[in-house]
């Protein structure tokens, strides 16, 4: 049986952990926009990048989530030191121009290992932008909920 998420080779990190129905969900914030879910032993590294966590160190990733494009969200050195052969990868279409995966566009909705998965959009803004009144709607916030059986 696979171990759960331990944060304990990275010094610092220490996952917030709550109680569900079946089983538990820790939550480790790793740095950034990177998060890392432990939902009962599976792995599911959000927006992995190298530069807040050396990989090697973590347990491999069943399922990977690219919320979007940008460099402090999509690590290809990254992905490749934290996926599993058989991961499955989560992304929206420009991060498919850099790594490939399962793309989701706005509204979408799909179940990847027992998780029904929705793409919901979401606003990526800096003060530079936002003086200039735009902003990059290439951000996208994944909503996972557990798929009922």
């Amino acid at each position: 049986m696979k171990k759960g998420l331990v944060i304990g080779a990275q010094e610092g990190f220490k996952p917030d952990v709550f109680p569900l129905k079946e089983g538990s969900l820790k939550i480790t914030f790793i740095g950034h926009g990177t998060l890392m879910f432990d939902y009962n032993g599976m792995i599911i590294p959000v927006d992995p990048v190298g530069k807040g966590a050396d990989y090697a160190k973590l347990p491999p990733a069943d399922l990977i989530i690219i919320t979007h494009e940008h460099f402090d969200h999509l690590d290809p050195e990254a992905i490749t030191a934290i996926r599993r052969k058989d991961a499955d990868m989560v992304l929206n279409e420009s991060s498919a121009k850099s790594v490939s995966g399962l793309v989701m566009k706005n509204g979408g909705q799909r179940t990847v290992r027992g998780l029904k998965i929705e793409a919901v959009p979401a606003y990526n803004t800096s003060s530079a932008s936002a003086e200039a009144g735009c902003a990059s709607t290439a951000g996208r916030f994944m909503r996972i909920d557990r798929e009922l059986r």
